[in-house]
């Protein structure tokens, strides 16, 4: 079986000085260009908690689940093979991170994920845009 984990690392999305954040929404888009269906698991986290300095011997991060979706993704030209979600993104700090099991099959190209921040009038926040290029693998 083969999985790959990939994560967007911390998105960071600070109060402005008008105690307005500028995401409000994230868009979740996944397309399968492979040639088998593929198990895409997703997992949203809020952070909270001020970091610390490498070292120190408690962390006051604390990351909360508030998004867990779980879906096959068909291959390319047999429904649905691509996958849009909106969730909620009002928070200062957030994660995803996403699962890809390709089954019996060795990892295979062709799954592609990207993530959009939206602010309050339903526009693109280029700060919080990442495309397949930026989200980064999960090594164990």
């Amino acid at each position: 079986m083969a999985i790959l984990q990939l994560t967007t690392g911390v998105i960071e999305n600070p109060m402005n000085s008008s105690g307005i954040r500028p995401t409000k929404q994230i868009i979740i888009a996944v397309k399968n260009d492979s040639i088998l269906p593929v198990i895409i698991t997703i997992n949203g986290f809020f952070i909270t908690g001020a970091p610390v300095p490498s070292g120190t011997p408690q962390n006051p991060h604390v990351t909360t689940l508030y998004v867990l979706k779980q879906f096959i993704l068909n291959p390319t030209g047999v429904s649905p093979d691509v996958f849009k979600e909106i969730d909620f993104a009002d928070l200062d700090e957030l994660e995803f991170q996403f699962t890809i099991d390709f089954g019996l099959l060795a990892i295979a190209p062709g799954v592609e994920i990207s993530v959009w921040g939206i602010d309050a009038a339903g526009d693109l926040v280029a700060a919080h845009r990442l495309v397949p290029a930026e989200i980064s693998q999960i090594v164990p």
